[in-house]
Parts: C-alpha cells; structure tokens; sequence
C-alpha cells in the first residue's frame, strides 16, 4: 500500500484545503509577519502571534531552518505550495509544521515538530507493513488535523480507486511523538464508501494483570 496520496483525488484534496483556508479564522493576510527573517543568523524566528495556526504560501517565506530539515528528505515542497501551503499548528503546547511533499502524480505530508523551533525535527510514523506488522516511515499520506477528534489522519491509497488506508495519530503523553490508534480501510479511495476499522490500539495491561 502506497503511502502517498491517489493522484486521482489530488485536486479535490487541493481545492478543499483552500476552501478551509479561506474560512479559517487564524489565516493572517499578511503571512510574511510570522516569520521573522534574519540575515545573519542560521536561525529565524517563528511568531504564531497567539494563534492556533497559520499557513505559508510562498516558499521564501519559509523558515530557513525548516527548509533545511526539508532538505534532508525527499520532499519537494515548492512545486504547488501556493495552492497547497505550509501549516503551521498549535496542539496542546506543542508546535509542527504540515508541510506537502509534490510528487509527478501523488502528493503526501511529512510532519515537523517545532517544539525546538531552531531546530525542526522531522517525525517517524507508524504505518502498516505491506504483509503483517508496522513501520516506521517519514510519511503515511496525505495529513490532515481532525480538531475535534485532536487526531492527525494520514489517507494513503493507489490511484485507481482500488482502495485506501487511513492511519489514525494522537499526540503521545509524553509529546515527543505521534501515538498511532488506529488503522482504517476502504475499498473506494476516490470518496466513495464507509471507512471501516482495520486494528485499533488495545489499551496496555495493568501491572495487576500482568501477574
């Protein structure tokens, strides 16, 4: 199972995002005045400006130090970012960076934390493995913030509606990563059809139990 985006569904995916983009509230028309440019440091500087996220359009606009940890990837960011852009997000009290990855054809996210703004650190996820168990993976599709749910969904898929698999991420306790909880499926990825649940994380056994 393809860890990007069907390629098929990707200007519906567009065209929705810039629908939430222009309704969200935190959209600052003036997006340069998050990002605090200094030209001799390695570092610039990060201003959520008390909101709960923002979006970057224009890849000069970027964070020098995110674009270096985008360097570090296979991510090609630029190509559509003024029609898919950068997110930036507040949860709880931690910060990430959405960022989309253009491929020919697919188009997925990879995940940055900015707890250490100078220092983006890219976050593993856990996806299933194409026969039995999971791994780890810089990406498992085309994310999304589900903010009543506070999940992270991760849709991957092929692209000829055949299927598509949805990876489930909620903020671990200790915030330094995304706890995978559950796995869906269904059998039309182009929109069509009910998700229906393929493994959910057990809870762990109590000490009690474990005796």
């Amino acid at each position: 199972m393809s860890k990007h985006r069907p390629s098929i569904v990707r200007t519906l995916l567009i065209a929705l995002c810039l629908a939430v983009a222009v309704a969200a509230p935190a959209r600052s028309e003036d997006e340069a005045s998050h990002i605090k440019k200094f030209e001799t440091s390695e570092f610039d500087g990060i201003d959520f400006k008390g909101q709960s996220e923002f979006e970057i359009h224009d890849p000069d606009l970027l964070p020098k130090q995110l674009v270096r940890a985008i360097a570090q990837t296979n991510c090609r960011y630029k190509e559509d970012l003024k029609a898919l852009p950068v997110r930036f997000l507040v949860i709880e009290t931690r910060r990430f960076a959405l960022v989309p990855c253009f491929g020919i054809a697919v188009t997925w996210h990879e995940i940055f934390d900015l707890q250490d703004r100078r220092r983006p650190r890219l976050l593993q996820l856990t996806k299933m493995a194409p026969e039995r168990g999971f791994v780890a993976a810089d990406s498992a599709g085309f994310v999304t913030w589900n903010k009543d749910d506070e999940v992270f969904e991760a849709t991957g898929g092929n692209d000829m509606c055949t299927g598509a698999v949805r990876h489930i991420y909620k903020l671990a306790p200790d915030g330094e990563a995304l706890s995978l909880i559950r796995v869906d499926f269904r059998l039309d990825n182009c929109g069509a059809g009910a998700w229906k649940t393929l493994w959910t994380a057990p809870p762990w056994p109590t000490r009690e139990q474990l005796q």
